[in-house]
């Protein structure tokens, strides 16, 4: 049973990490493909202020910027709630 205690908690705290600065992820963003990453490590990925479209860093798939830039994708409600819950267990552990 802790075993597999364990093993869970490694894959969340891997689901939790951001691809891009490989640190826990803050202000999570899910692009449509359903790709999460940070907020400020989406915005250092577009290439200009001009730019209309981001191609997700983990499928390589584009997507249209929301008016308002990476700030208007949807944030990732759940990973943002794991995240939270994760320290706690991991200070126990």
């Amino acid at each position: 049973m802790a075993e597999s205690m364990a093993k869970l908690l490694e894959c969340v705290e891997l689901s939790i990490e951001c691809a891009i600065c490989l640190d826990v992820l803050k202000i999570p963003k899910a692009l449509p493909c359903l790709h999460s990453f940070c907020l400020s490590c989406l915005e250092n990925t577009v290439e200009s202020p001009e730019s209309e479209i981001i191609i997700c860093p983990t499928c390589r798939e584009e997507h249209k910027l929301p008016d308002d830039g990476v700030k208007g994708f949807r944030d990732n409600h759940t990973l943002n709630y794991l995240k939270d819950q994760i320290p706690n267990q991991v200070s126990q552990g």
